[in-house]
C-alpha cells in the first residue's frame, strides 16, 4: 500500500510540475507566410515561436482559431498569449507587447494598371478597399475620413486577392510577404502595389495584461527571442 501511494504521489507531482512549465498560445490560419494551418506546418512564425520556447525549456501548447475569438479569449486570460499582431491603441491597453517577432512593409496594392498612381491621387478617385475583419485599420482611418473609404471587410484575406484581381474591389492595404504569399499561390498576374510604402510595422506576441503572470512570461520570452534571433542572423 505504501509502495502504490508513494507511485501516485510521484505521478501527481510530476503531472503538476508539467503543468506548471507548460504555456498556452493561440493564433490563426490564414496570415501566411507568418502563420497557416497545422498541417502546412504553421508557417515561420510559429516555428520563431517553438524555438523560443525550447530555448526556455517550456511545453508550449499552441491552438488555432479565428482572429476575433483567438483575441477575445487571449484578453480574458483563456490563453498566455497570442501572435502575430501589430501594434494599436486598442491592444495596447488589454496587451503587453513582446519584442519585434519581424518587420514588415504594408502597401496598397491595386489592378497593375493603376500601379504607377501616388497614394492620395489613387484613393481620391477609388473608394472600394479590402481589409478582412480582424486586421488593424488603425493606419487606414485618416484616409477613411478624408476621402470616404468603402471597407469591404471578408472574414480572410485570401477573398480580398481574388477581389482584387477580378477589379471588383479599388485596392487592397496588406505587407509584402502576405502579398507575395497569395500572388504565387493564386497565380495572380494582375496586381501590382504602388511605389510608396504605406507604413512600416513589426510584429509581435502579446501577453494579456488580465493575467499576472504575463510580465513575468513575457521578461523570459524576451530573453530567449533575443537568443533565437541573434543566433538566426
Amino acid at each position: 500500500m505504501k509502495t502504490i501511494f508513494l507511485i501516485l504521489f510521484s505521478l501527481q507531482f510530476s503531472a503538476q510540475a508539467s503543468a506548471g512549465n507548460s504555456i498556452s498560445a493561440v493564433t490563426g490560419e490564414d496570415f501566411p507566410p507568418f502563420t497557416t494551418s497545422a498541417k502546412e506546418g504553421g508557417g515561420k512564425a510559429v516555428k520563431l515561436i517553438r524555438d523560443t520556447f525550447q530555448t526556455l525549456e517550456m511545453n508550449l501548447k499552441l491552438d488555432w482559431l479565428p482572429w476575433k475569438r483567438a483575441e477575445k479569449k487571449t484578453a480574458n486570460g483563456e490563453y498566455d498569449f497570442i501572435f502575430p499582431y501589430v501594434r494599436n491603441a486598442q491592444r495596447e491597453k488589454l496587451f503587453h507587447y513582446s519584442r519585434p517577432l519581424y518587420e514588415i512593409k504594408n502597401f496598397l496594392y491595386v489592378p497593375k494598371k493603376k500601379s504607377h498612381m501616388q497614394i492620395d491621387k489613387f484613393l481620391v478617385e477609388h473608394k472600394k478597399i479590402c481589409i478582412p475583419v480582424g486586421y488593424n485599420t488603425q493606419e487606414l482611418e485618416p484616409y477613411i475620413s478624408k476621402y470616404s473609404l468603402d471597407l469591404v471587410r471578408p472574414s480572410k484575406i485570401e477573398p480580398c486577392f481574388v477581389l482584387l484581381n477580378k477589379e471588383r474591389v479599388d485596392g487592397m492595404l496588406t505587407n509584402n510577404y502576405l502579398a507575395s504569399y497569395y500572388i504565387q499561390k493564386l497565380s495572380i498576374k494582375n496586381i501590382r502595389h504602388l511605389e510608396k510604402v504605406f507604413s512600416r510595422k513589426t510584429l509581435h506576441a502579446l501577453f494579456p495584461r488580465k493575467k499576472e503572470s504575463s510580465k513575468a512570461l513575457l521578461i523570459k520570452f524576451n530573453r530567449a527571442l533575443k537568443k533565437v534571433t541573434d543566433l538566426a542572423y
